[in-house]
């Protein structure tokens, strides 16, 4: 199996929120990633999800492979001149790399207290485009203690697995000027 790096900032985000082996948020976020005209912020699962690594084994993170699909501003809405709108939602990647499980995420730092307090719009937009969301799989790799690093994962006894992890975003609707936009938070960032 040949592994391929990806950008350090990509592995940081995708590490500290791809731990996690069910839903749940916490109310820091990561650095933000800026892909198009959409800003998005990842944000961290609860601790209580990560998942468990020995001291020999490695995590290795998916990318999304359409990062180009991203949620529009609801164009029937521009008329209305909305204050923002958050929305933020979590969503499991499969181990073949695809998304299931989208739901919004009320209650934590920077993200609507429950379903009323947004426009449905928004919500749906969101739940769309991240639906449609596909990744390389995470995987989690096994290798025998002592292993060389130039043949963990890679050796005749070295076991990686496509694993399920639970990602979560934050996303801002804006309006101005008659255009919308969808962009990240100011937030802090994880430790």
């Amino acid at each position: 199996m040949e592994w391929t790096p990806v950008s350090p900032l990509l592995a940081e985000m995708l590490l500290l929120a791809a731990l996690a082996t069910s839903a749940g948020c916490s109310a820091t976020a990561v650095k933000p990633v800026r892909s198009g005209d959409v800003n998005l912020d990842l944000i961290t699962p609860e601790p209580s999800t990560r998942m468990e690594l020995g001291s020999h084994q490695i995590f290795i993170a998916g990318e999304q492979t359409n990062p180009e699909v991203l949620p529009a501003y609801p164009a029937e809405l521009l008329p209305l001149r909305l204050p923002d709108q958050r929305v933020c939602v979590s969503f499991v990647v499969n181990p073949d790399g695809s998304v299931s499980n989208v739901k919004p995420l009320h209650g934590i730092a920077d993200c609507p207290a429950d379903d009323g307090s947004m426009r449905p719009e928004f919500l749906a937009a969101t739940i769309d485009a991240v639906s449609r969301w596909d990744f390389f799989s995470f995987q989690r790799c096994t290798f025998p203690p002592g292993t060389a690093d130039a043949l963990k994962c890679r050796g005749p006894d070295s076991v990686v697995e496509q694993v399920a992890v639970t990602l979560a975003y934050r996303f801002v609707f804006s309006a101005k000027s008659g255009i919308g936009t969808v962009k990240r938070t100011e937030t802090g960032h994880a430790p």
